[in-house]
């Protein structure tokens, strides 16, 4: 009987913590609380392109790509919500379905990597528009996104 409670718990406090990761971590990399967003998306964009110097054409560009990238990102995160509801639901039935549960925090794991690799390509799309000062820039604004609240320093690899 402990081993199932134990189980139980690790399973939750896993989901958890998968959770919040997931959720903190959408959030720092958009950098934006619940609310407004299409306003703070808007002064992100006006932010980065005063602070990149950005010419019209690297603007067009950048637009398209961040348009794409903002739909993309918007449709994983209503999957993670609808699959965190789903899990809610499993976890508070009276005899919840552990391979159930397996299978939710799995595809929320899909979910949050494939949210991960459209994040990292977005990135590289956008550093590819960007002449070498500019990349070192926003290699720095990223930067200081990533580590947002963070006591730990990060190394900073020469960009060639």
């Amino acid at each position: 009987m402990n081993r199932k409670i134990i189980y139980y718990a690790a399973v939750i406090l896993t989901i958890i913590n998968l959770a919040a990761l997931g959720t903190w971590t959408y959030y720092q990399l958009r950098s934006e609380k619940p609310g407004s967003i299409q306003c703070r998306r808007d002064q992100q964009f006006d932010q980065l392109k005063s602070e990149l110097s950005l010419s019209d054409g690297q603007i067009k560009k950048i637009q398209k790509y961040r348009t794409d990238f903002l739909s993309e990102m918007d449709s994983l995160s209503m999957q993670l919500a609808g699959k965190r509801k789903e899990l809610a639901n499993v976890l508070w039935q009276t005899t919840p379905d552990t391979a159930h549960i397996n299978s939710l925090v799995n595809q929320i794991c899909k979910v949050q990597s494939a949210a991960q690799r459209k994040v990292i390509a977005h990135l590289l799309d956008v550093k590819n528009a960007l002449n070498p000062e500019q990349q070192q820039k926003f290699y720095d604004i990223v930067l200081q996104r990533f580590t947002k609240g963070s006591d730990q320093p990060m190394p900073n690899p020469r960009l060639h």
